[in-house]
């Protein structure tokens, strides 16, 4: 599986969606789910970076004009206000005040938008750290789909949850913005850098793999990761615009540097 790291300018976006043949997934009649990491502010470094979700965005409404993009509420975080202060060329949708599906495991029950089970997803993450889960990349931004405000509640069964996330949807596209990335104290309180990379793939496991190989991290050190990693045993290959300077400098909560 192919994982493109490209330097971020204007027009790599658009590059990187055709050389992994987006238009070779999304038919005109597709309903597209744009999800973005967004928190209870935007930051550059803490967010995704609105220049990032815009190209998207315009992209795909080449393809199809049934794209929203959509994120869910929590404890702490107003996702409605978040989005007045937003324009973008689609509807942005609050996920958690949609028809929901529940979920069985051993992390209880959730309920997730049944939505996402019915579009092509793009699944747009920043490269940060986490002090739960050492890191949040791809898949653990699909823990953002879950309705539940008190998402709190999941923290100690977080692996479970994720890979039974993982299990139901799996985005078509991701694109993983580290123009600016946070390491230690994430995914609020780290130090934010610009880096000025993207990361894209088809596939998010083998994305969060090449993430992890990026940052020098072991993906078997990330629990949700490496399990995802044997589950589905992806092999990748990283296509890199410029080799040098990889592994970025990158401190990772639970083990200094990875």
């Amino acid at each position: 599986m192919k994982v493109l790291v490209r330097n971020y300018r204007k027009g790599v976006i658009p590059a990187a969606m055709e050389e992994l043949d987006l238009k070779g997934v999304i038919r005109s009649d597709d309903m597209v789910l744009l999800k973005p990491n967004f928190c209870c502010y935007l930051k550059k470094g803490v967010t995704t970076n609105l220049e990032i979700v815009e190209a998207v965005i315009k992209e795909v409404n080449r393809l199809t004009p049934h794209v929203i993009l959509g994120e869910t509420h929590s404890w702490g975080k107003d996702i409605d206000r978040v989005f007045t202060d937003l324009e973008m060329e689609c509807p942005l949708v609050n996920l958690a005040e949609l028809e929901g599906l529940r979920l069985d495991g051993p992390y209880g029950t959730a309920t997730i938008p049944k939505i996402a089970l019915e579009s092509r997803i793009i699944n747009i993450p920043i490269l940060k750290t986490h002090t739960l889960t050492r890191v949040t990349f791809g898949i653990k931004n699909l823990f953002g789909l879950v309705q539940e405000s008190k998402k709190g509640r999941y923290h100690s069964t977080m692996d479970p949850l994720l890979l039974d996330l993982l299990e139901r949807i799996r985005p078509v596209l991701n694109i993983m913005d580290a123009t600016y990335s946070m390491d230690g104290a994430g995914p609020l309180s780290g130090r934010i850098r610009e880096t000025g990379f993207i990361v894209a793939s088809r596939d998010v496991v083998a994305l969060d793999m090449a993430c992890c190989e990026l940052v020098g991290l072991d993906p078997s050190e990330v629990s949700h990761i490496g399990e995802a990693a044997r589950k589905y045993g992806v092999d990748y290959e990283i296509d890199y615009e410029k080799r040098e300077g990889f592994p970025i400098e990158y401190n990772v909560p639970g083990g200094g540097r990875g």
